[in-house]
């Protein structure tokens, strides 16, 4: 390769960088929208980022879906799974 194709090369990666940092979405709280790169405000403001439009507009069902895998690893992590049974046996035969 020559020095000159090296030099396109890096300079369709920055070029890649800066397309990819501008297709960012985020989920603006205050506006109740979603909201590109250049349109977010404030990082107490907004969630994400998100690689799409559609996909910020779901933040909900994503936030939702996240939080129910959490809670369900910390109940592997602490044990608890079947314990409503367990504890119902418990109580039948504590006379």
């Amino acid at each position: 390769m020559s020095d000159a194709s090296d030099r396109n090369d890096l300079g369709d990666l920055s070029d890649l960088s800066d397309k990819t940092a501008a297709a960012r979405w985020w989920w603006d709280l205050r506006a109740g929208r979603a909201v590109r790169d250049d349109e977010r405000g404030s990082d107490k403001d907004v969630l994400g980022p998100y690689p799409t439009r559609e996909a910020a507009e779901r933040w909900r069902q994503s936030h939702e879906a996240r939080e129910e895998a959490w809670d369900d690893e910390d109940e592997r992590w602490l044990g608890k799974e079947g314990e409503e049974g367990e504890e119902g046996e418990e109580g039948d035969g504590a006379s």
